[in-house]
Formats: C-alpha cells, sequence, structure tokens
C-alpha cells in the first residue's frame, strides 16, 4: 500500500510539474485558430477529470475528519477555504462525491472526464430520484448545454415525485421565499428574488410588455443592447408605472386532462410552463383565473396540426409553437429570450403555413440559417449545420 501511495504521489507530482510547464510555455498568439480549439478541448477534459478526482479526494478527506483539525465550523467551510471556491459550489461537490457511490455508470463517466463536476451534479441528483434514467441523463449531458441538462433533470424529477413529496416541497420552497439586494465587486448593486416557480413566471409575464417596449424603443432609437438590460430598463419602468394595465405575456402551462380532474400527476403525466419546467398541477390551478394564462390541454384541440393559407401564423398556432419550442430549438441553446419563428420550408413553395414545419429560434441562430446555415432534420432540439464553404475553410485551418 504505501509503494502504491508514493507512485500515485509521484505520478501527481509529474503531472503538475507537466501543466505548470505547459501553462508557462502558452502563448496563444501563435495558435491556429482549429489549434486553439482542439487545445481548448483536451484542456477541458483535463480540466473534468482533475475536479472529478478532486471531489472524491475531498468527500475522502471530510469522511476522515479532516476539516476539524484546521478549525473550520464545516467540511464545506473547508473545502471552500483550501480550493479558492465557494462554500455553495463546495457543498455541491461533496453532495456529489457521496452520491456517485451509488451511481457507477455516472461515476464511471466523471472517471472518463466526460462529465464536469456541475454536469454530474445536476445528473446525479435526478440518478438518484429515479435511477431507470441514469443512462438517458448521461446521453442528455453530453450532447446538451447545462441549462438543457437542468430542464431535463428537473422533468425526470417531476415524473417520479408522489403528490405528498410535491407538496411538501412546494411548501418548503413557499417558506424559502425570499428577495434581497446585494453588491457586485464592480460596486454595482444587484437585486435577487426567490420563490415558486409559478409565481416567478407570472411575475415574468408581467414585466415582459415592459421589456418589449424597451427593445422597440431602442431599436427606434438605432441602440443595440443586451436583453438583461432591457430587462433592467423595464423593471424599473414597471416599478414607475404602478397599478398600470399593460397587458401582460402568456403564460403557457400543458397540463394533462386527467391531471387536472385527478388534482395531481402519476408518472407519465405532465403539467409544466413552457420555458420554466414541471410544477405540481395545485401551482397551475391558482393560475387558473390569470387572463393572461394560456393553458394547453392534451386532451384539448389538437393545435399541432393546425394549417392555414396564410404567411403569418395565427394566434392558436403561436400557442402551440411557444409551447413545443419553449427556447432555441439549436442544440447547445437554452435561450429563451425573444425567439423568432421560422419557416423550415420555403413558403413561396409551400404557401402553407404549419407547426410541424415551423421552429422557434433565438436572433442569432436565426440570422445563421438565414444565412445559410440549416439545422438537421428531425423534431425538437438538433445541431445547426454552416454551409460548405465555412466547413471546408474551417478543415483548411483558416481563422
Amino acid at each position: 500500500m504505501t509503494v502504491m501511495l508514493e507512485h500515485m504521489f509521484g505520478l501527481v507530482e509529474r503531472v503538475r510539474e507537466l501543466v505548470r510547464a505547459l501553462v508557462g510555455a502558452l502563448d496563444p498568439a501563435t495558435i491556429s485558430g482549429p489549434d486553439a480549439v482542439r487545445l481548448l478541448d483536451a484542456l477541458a477534459e483535463m480540466e473534468r477529470l482533475i475536479a472529478g478526482a478532486k471531489a472524491q479526494v475531498a468527500a475522502r478527506a471530510t469522511e476522515t475528519n479532516q476539516w476539524r483539525r484546521d478549525g473550520d465550523r464545516s467540511p464545506e467551510h473547508w473545502l471552500a477555504r483550501r480550493s479558492g471556491s465557494t462554500v455553495g459550489a463546495a457543498k455541491d461537490a461533496l453532495a456529489t462525491a457521496e452520491r456517485l457511490k451509488d451511481l457507477p455508470a455516472v461515476a464511471e463517466a466523471v472517471r472518463d472526464g466526460q462529465l464536469s463536476v456541475t454536469q454530474a451534479a445536476i445528473v446525479a441528483d435526478a440518478a438518484v430520484a429515479d435511477p431507470a434514467a441514469e443512462r438517458a441523463l448521461l446521453a442528455a449531458a453530453r450532447a446538451a448545454s447545462v441549462a438543457e441538462l437542468r430542464r431535463t433533470a428537473d422533468a425526470v424529477k417531476a415524473a417520479v415525485r408522489s403528490a405528498e413529496d410535491e407538496a411538501a416541497r412546494q411548501e418548503r420552497i413557499h417558506r424559502g421565499r425570499k428577495a434581497w439586494l446585494a453588491e457586485g465587486p464592480d460596486g454595482s448593486h444587484e437585486v435577487h428574488a426567490q420563490g415558486p416557480k409559478a409565481e416567478i413566471a407570472a411575475f415574468w409575464a408581467r414585466l415582459q410588455p415592459f421589456i418589449d417596449e424597451q427593445f422597440q424603443r431602442a431599436r427606434t432609437e438605432g441602440r443595440r443592447e443586451p436583453a438583461e438590460a432591457y430587462a433592467f430598463d423595464a423593471l424599473l419602468a414597471m416599478s414607475r408605472a404602478g397599478g398600470s394595465t399593460k397587458s401582460p405575456a402568456k403564460v403557457i402551462v400543458r397540463v394533462d386532462l386527467p391531471a387536472v380532474r385527478r388534482g395531481t400527476t402519476v408518472p407519465g403525466e405532465r403539467c409544466e410552463i413552457a420555458g420554466y419546467g414541471p410544477i405540481p398541477v395545485s401551482e397551475a390551478l391558482k393560475l387558473m383565473p390569470e387572463a393572461f394564462l394560456a393553458l394547453v390541454l392534451t386532451r384539448g384541440t389538437d393545435v399541432i396540426n393546425v394549417t392555414h393559407l396564410g404567411r403569418r401564423f395565427t394566434e392558436h398556432q403561436k400557442t402551440a409553437l411557444e409551447w413545443t419550442d419553449p427556447e432555441c430549438q439549436v442544440l447547445g441553446c437554452a435561450s429563451t429570450v425573444r425567439l423568432e419563428k421560422d419557416h423550415r420550408d420555403d413558403w413561396a413553395l409551400t404557401h402553407q403555413t404549419t407547426i410541424r414545419s415551423a421552429d422557434r429560434l433565438c436572433h442569432h441562430h436565426h440570422l445563421l440559417k438565414t444565412a445559410g446555415w440549416r439545422l438537421e432534420e428531425g423534431e425538437g432540439k438538433r445541431r445547426l449545420v454552416p454551409p460548405e464553404p465555412t466547413r471546408a475553410l474551417a478543415m483548411a485551418g483558416g481563422p
């Protein structure tokens, strides 16, 4: 055992010196674009490998109470101090390492450098709730962004919660509701709010018309700013408007009709807010009186098959598309802001507007598609493929 440990520490020391030498000799200005991508991928894999190993070693250190020797108040505070991270990040890393003991497939993916600690935490949290979903979650982690993966994991957890568990969870979230101020390191100030998903969705629906107004004003004045800047200005405008009667945006809730009649979902049924994820039926019912609620019942009108001969989408189709595509349909993009409707087939050729032949894309990806990029065939999230000249330029080592 002693010889094995000495060999392990010897390897660690050699790797550390090699990495130090690599970083010291690195001169990004001398690297071509394609080589920079190759190096980035290799370094990212190394980072995932080391982070996964660090989390497991840290868990072992805390199991043996090493943190008490240094006088820290908790294992999380001890790890945060030693690794230069936040207490929250340290807590997540330790909890994930503990869960990996019962999730061999996820643990193997971490050891192979396929998952970051953040991805592993999301996958492990959902896989503990539903072990049968472990492989599907791993597949999603390899292709999706973190935001997309988190929404997939939320759906997995929602599908297996009992009505009692869901009620207790909602009560816990309600008790923990809060809004607070914080100061950024540059002297800026921040407003944060945390609470039930349905309440946040309803608040944002009331804010959306003010955001649209700020966006249009910026366009008229020839300004182009981030969506977050318009949202900030909109928040101030809404607070100054007081009892404004601006018509709020829609909150789209999809719920299976039997679940509405029953008052809760059973495995296989869904109750979700488009763009936010699963909510309890009880929370959906609270939204029912709201005038801006668009309810999509799976046994109601089959909005997916609605077709008309005009170029513009009907309001019925817009609601259906907003439900089916709550975020940009490009794989890896989790944008939900100002999505634009796109015809897969040229309307000038088909003279039909159908939900099945449309996608919602963020402004950036819509521009790329207009410029010749194309979405892969199929349904749901797909890769956006560059035009042939772009691929040829990349393969030739262009910028």
